[in-house]
Formats: structure tokens, C-alpha cells, sequence
């Protein structure tokens, strides 16, 4: 997709409707982030497809969140609209989702030269570098201040609602719009005004056309009428009212109309998913994670992103199959988290024996106070006898290690304090 193909015609001062530069808006890309998403790209260490790279759909839903907050605050929101703010937030996120899987499926049809041949590295991040500046900076700058502009519509469509005993009618007022579109110019110059609950509202509305800076006034001034229209149409993504339906952007954005295939399913299951907000990494956890080990989880995972930067997806736990807690992105493994609360050995080879059922590889908290030769007793006995095993990594008091199996297995190991970082 270009840019006009994807936004058509936008006015000239578009790009302006909010006081911010470039890269405020797109902070959340950062070169680090591109970076690792190229590198993970042409390495295939996820299927384009299939999934949504974690960290580039989170620099989305971050903008965007930023963007529904400057038009709709939260904190103005009256208590009866919480619901349809929610509402707004949850498309908001559907949208970031559709956007980073064609982002990323465009950027991956940069790998292969004219004849099919993957290129080297340097030639497809050269190649990339165009995709990417053009979500980036371009298209996202559009985005983030139409859905700014449609989130503050929504806020005023809830005034609006309120205040309709008093001020009955709505009337469509001037832009600021260097370049106004020509159905929107002829609303304002003939002071077009019509009831709050007139149908014309549903499918008419400011915001409706890229670039489009018109505003509403609440009136009690006479109805106007209707004015004859020829082959009216909202752009692709604006044809929703935001006041109406909770959508900054339809489902008629080509980021929609337009996905690769596999996008829907990437898309459902990412929003199985829930962002726990960690100071460094990334967690996240399934809709269908295990209730009852849920909290210490969580404890463990926040733990490890915090201290390593590591990202690690809590996994859905379906009933009657034993599967890993976790999968630990950075790493490239299942993991399974084990908490120790009795300080005996016999209760240390017990955790690991059931957590090699769900996983190969081990996270055994420490949350007792017994001698590291117990610990390492216990390690070895266990790992001799579960061939599975292949890591077991020891947290204690904010400290860490990961063992590999060659490791526990080795003559004369031991686990030393010091060894813990």
C-alpha cells in the first residue's frame, strides 16, 4: 500500500492537528525495538502470519492509547459512559493489532530479491527501512491525530446525549481545514442543523473524511433540513460516528479490508492476551491461565523481565492438558514455574518431578530458607532421573541462576551463593 492509496487525499495541514513533532508520537517505535524485529524477522524466529510480534504490537496500543487519552480522558469520563470508554480502548487495541500484523507482513515481503532468492541482511534492512519510515512517521502521524480528533467526537457525542432536554439540536460549524472537503464545506456554509436523534448523524459526521478538522455546536436554533447529496461516502475507517459505536477506526480501514491472510486468527489470539506492566521486558498473560497459581506467576515472570528484560508470555493452561506456565521469548523455551515453600528435600524433588511433566525447562522460587547442599542434593538426584530436564533456573532472595543439565550433572557440583547474580 502508498499513502494515498491507503488515506486518499488528506488535507494539506492534516499532519497538524495536534502541537507535537514527529517523534513524540512515535516514541514507542524506538531503533532498538526495529532493530530486533528486522533481526527476528529474517532470522524466521516467528511466523509473520501466524502471529503478532509482541513488542511491536505494544508500541502500537501504547500510541493509540496515548491518542484516545488526549481526545477522551478518562478521568473526564462520566461514570454511566465507563463502559463505552472501555469499549473504545478495546477497538483501539483490535486496531494496533491489525495495523502491526500488515506492518510486519509488509516489511517480511522485503526478504526475497526478484528472483525468489533470500537477500542478505544489509540489502533487506535497506529495503525494510522505506516500510518502515512510512508507518512510522506517515501513516501513524495521520492515525494517531484522526483518533485523537474521533476520540474527542466521542467525548462531545456524550455531552451532547446529556445536555439534549436543553440544546436539542446539533449544527455543523467552519473548519480550520486549509483544504475542506466539498460535501463538509457546503454542512458549514448553509449552517446545516438538525435534531441530536436525526439518522443523518449515523452516517454524517466530522471526522468522517482524512484531514477533516469540522466541529458540531450544541443549538436550540431551527432545523434546517437536509441538503441533497451525490455519492457521499466517508473514508475507509471513518464511517462509523465514534459517539455512536465505540470505533476510533471502522472495520472498513483497509487495515481490515486489506489483512493477510491469517491476520483475524493472529488477532483473536493476541487479545487472549494482557500486558502486566513490568520496568523492564515484557509480560504477558493469557485470558486462560491457571486461576489458582495466577498471583505467584505472575510474581515469577515480573521477576525475570524486571531483572533479565526478558518477554514472556503466561500461557493459556486448558483443562485435562498438561502444558508449560510459560514461554519465555527471549530465551526460546517453555518454561515451567515452581514455587518451594517447604525447606526439605524431599519437597524440592517433588516440584521438580511434577514440573518436568509441563516443561524441560525449570523456574524453582525459593521462597524458604534451607542449606544450598539440600538444594543441590535435590537437583542432582532429580535431574539424573528425568532425562527430559534440560535447564533448572534458582531464584532466591533477588537472586538468580540458570543450570543446564551438563551443569547439575557434573562431578563435584555445587551451588555456591556467590554464584547467584
Amino acid at each position: 500500500m502508498v499513502m494515498n492509496e491507503l488515506y486518499g487525499q488528506t488535507c494539506s495541514c492534516c499532519h497538524h492537528a495536534n502541537p507535537r513533532n514527529e517523534a513524540s508520537v512515535s516514541a514507542s517505535f524506538t531503533p532498538e525495538l526495529m532493530a530486533r524485529l528486522l533481526a527476528d524477522i529474517f532470522a524466521r524466529k516467528f511466523n509473520v502470519e501466524d502471529e503478532i510480534y509482541p513488542e511491536l504490537y505494544e508500541a502500537a496500543r501504547q500510541t493509540f492509547e496515548r491518542a484516545l487519552q488526549e481526545g477522551y480522558p478518562i478521568e473526564e469520563t462520566e461514570d454511566a459512559d465507563r463502559l463505552f470508554h472501555e469499549a473504545l480502548k478495546n477497538d483501539a487495541d483490535v486496531f494496533a493489532a491489525f495495523r502491526t500484523h500488515r506492518m510486519q507482513n509488509d516489511i517480511a515481503s522485503q526478504l526475497l530479491d526478484e528472483d525468489g532468492r533470500l537477500k542478505e541482511f544489509r540489502q533487506f534492512q535497506k529495503d525494510a527501512e522505506s516500510v518502515i519510515g512510512t508507518y512510522n512517521n506517515h501513516w501513524l502521524r495521520t492515525e494517531y491525530d484522526t483518533a485523537v480528533l474521533r476520540a474527542r467526537y466521542a467525548a462531545d457525542w456524550k455531552r451532547f446525549s446529556r445536555n439534549a432536554d436543553i440544546l436539542p439540536n446539533l449544527k455543523w460549524m467552519p473548519t480550520t481545514s486549509a483544504d475542506p472537503d466539498v460535501f463538509h464545506r457546503e454542512y458549514w456554509r448553509v449552517g446545516l442543523t438538525l435534531p441530536k436523534t436525526h439518522p443523518f448523524w449515523k452516517s454524517h459526521h466530522p471526522h468522517d473524511r482524512w484531514g477533516c478538522k469540522c466541529d458540531l455546536e450544541e443549538t436550540d436554533d431551527p432545523v434546517t433540513g437536509i441538503i441533497p447529496e451525490v455519492d457521499y461516502r466517508p473514508s475507509p475507517g471513518l464511517d462509523s460516528n465514534p459517539g455512536l459505536e465505540p470505533e476510533l477506526f471502522s472495520h472498513t480501514h483497509p487495515y481490515y479490508e486489506k489483512a493477510y491472510p491469517g491476520a483475524e486468527k493472529a488477532v483473536e489470539d493476541l487479545m487472549r492476551y494482557t500486558v502486566i506492566p513490568t520496568r523492564e521486558g515484557m509480560l504477558r498473560i493469557h485470558e486462560g491461565h491457571g486461576k489458582h497459581e495466577r498471583e505467584e506467576n505472575i510474581r515469577i515472570g515480573k521477576y525475570l523481565a524486571e531483572k533479565h528484560g526478558y518477554e514472556i508470555d503466561l500461557l493459556d493452561n486448558p483443562q485435562g492438558i498438561k502444558s508449560a506456565d510459560s514461554y519465555n521469548r527471549t530465551l526460546e523455551m517453555e518454561q515451567e514455574y515452581k514455587l518451594a515453600s517447604t525447606p526439605t528435600v524431599n519437597a524440592i524433588d517433588r516440584l521438580i518431578r511434577d514440573g518436568r511433566k509441563q516443561a524441560d525447562n525449570i523456574v524453582l522460587w525459593l521462597d524458604v530458607d534451607m542449606p544450598w547442599e539440600d538444594v543441590t542434593a535435590a537437583l542432582r538426584s532429580r535431574v539424573r532421573r528425568c532425562e527430559n530436564i534440560r535447564s533448572i533456573t534458582i531464584v532466591r532472595d533477588g537472586k538468580d541462576i540458570m543450570l543446564n543439565r551438563e551443569e547439575i550433572l557434573t562431578d563435584g557440583f555445587k551451588i555456591r551463593p556467590a554464584d547467584l547474580k
